[in-house]
């Protein structure tokens, strides 16, 4: 398990020690930064890899808005060089986990996660891998995640403050971290040494008003609105961020093809191919421009 994150490492390794299943030494943690290529081939010297899921992304829409570069260096750069690691390394299986946030983006997080889909597409095609399996796998929120709205609710609700949303008819979809996580691992199973691009079935999107109202509830509260202004707990509209949308999609094609998993289907988006390494040299350099705006972003990002 390679992480940057210290303390995310360390709780992750408390939770599975504490696990009566769990075996010693079967996970070894590594500390560092996938963004950094030579570290990656100095750590994994001796270590055979035969599988990446690579997880590692800045994924909060109002927090790339404010900082672009670093979420184009974290989303994108790392990427790359996690697909150039997976090729030194001879892997035989390569996860790259994507978001709905990717389709039709209108967010700074939307636009890497997109970049990130055609790069892993474009250098699968480059390098001619022929005994890798690469696989984008698409989905929404994951409950109880890091940014997760629920986690946010029940700290308003403790601290006896209304529960913000940004607009009456926004809504996600949402899916457990169980079922995320098993439906990922079972996706790359249906890719033998290609490149496919799956969507997990999440089922109807949800009002994130409606979670808002029915977290009161549970909670033991009562509703606070006009209709009933003597309410314990109310809701705060506080109004879309820059790149947040009503709505997310699932896939640009026209139609999702079935797997034997009712829970797994493949998209049939099309993707352009473009020299990689010329793009990703454009990127590193913009990404050095101070006057480099939103749009100009934008532009370079778009297929």
């Amino acid at each position: 398990i390679l992480d940057i994150s210290e303390i995310n490492l360390f709780n992750l390794m408390k939770k599975l020690e504490n696990n009566k299943k769990f075996k010693k030494n079967i996970v070894i943690p590594i500390l560092g930064d996938c963004s950094d290529l030579e570290f990656l081939k100095l750590r994994f010297k001796k270590l055979q890899v035969d599988e990446i899921y690579h997880a590692a992304a800045y994924k909060h829409v109002a927090l790339g808005e404010e900082n672009p570069f670093s979420m184009i260096k974290n989303n994108i750069l790392s990427t790359k060089n996690m697909i150039d690691f997976a090729y030194s390394k001879k892997i035989k299986n390569f996860v790259f986990i994507s978001s709905d946030k990717a389709v039709n983006p209108e967010s700074i997080l939307g636009l890497t996660k997109r970049f990130g889909e055609l790069i892993t597409h474009n250098l699968y095609k480059q390098y001619k891998f022929k005994k890798t399996s690469f696989s984008v796998v698409r989905f929404g929120n994951v409950i109880g995640s890091s940014g997760s709205v629920i986690p946010i609710f029940l700290n308003q609700l403790k601290e006896k403050l209304p529960l913000t949303v940004t607009h009456k008819k926004v809504e996600r979809y949402f899916m457990s971290i169980n079922e995320a996580v098993q439906l990922v691992i079972n996706s790359s199973y249906f890719n033998k040494n290609q490149f496919k691009i799956f969507a997990l079935e999440m089922g109807k999107q949800i009002k994130i008003y409606e979670i808002a109202k029915r977290i009161i509830k549970l909670s033991g509260n009562t509703f606070k609105h006009k209709s009933n202004p003597k309410g314990d707990i109310g809701i705060k509209i506080i109004g879309l961020k820059k790149g947040e949308k009503l709505s997310e999609e699932i896939t640009l094609g026209k139609k999702l093809l079935k797997t034997t998993n009712d829970k797994i289907m493949i998209c049939d988006d099309k993707i352009n191919y473009f020299e990689t390494s010329k793009r990703i040299i454009q990127i590193n350099k913009a990404i050095t421009n101070k006057n480099l705006d939103r749009e100009k972003i934008k532009k370079l990002l778009e297929n």
